[in-house]
């Protein structure tokens, strides 16, 4: 999935996600904690340095929907 990613974007703007607070609501606690959130990033993050591409994380407050 990084791979498809990288390979689709120039710029990637992820945000900051909080799953310990996520894994509260108990419907979709058991998918969430299957996941591995913090390893996904981390993968984009390596790659888009790889294949200089642009990645940015943006904090869960920030307005993005109202720009």
């Amino acid at each position: 999935m990084s791979t498809e990613i990288i390979k689709r974007f120039d710029f990637i703007a992820l945000e900051t996600l909080q799953p310990q607070n996520m894994v509260k609501n108990k419907k979709l606690s058991h998918s969430i904690g299957q996941i591995s959130w913090s390893k996904l990033v981390d993968m984009i993050k390596y790659k888009a340095e790889w294949h200089e591409k642009i990645m940015i994380q943006v904090n869960r407050l920030f307005p993005s929907c109202k720009l």
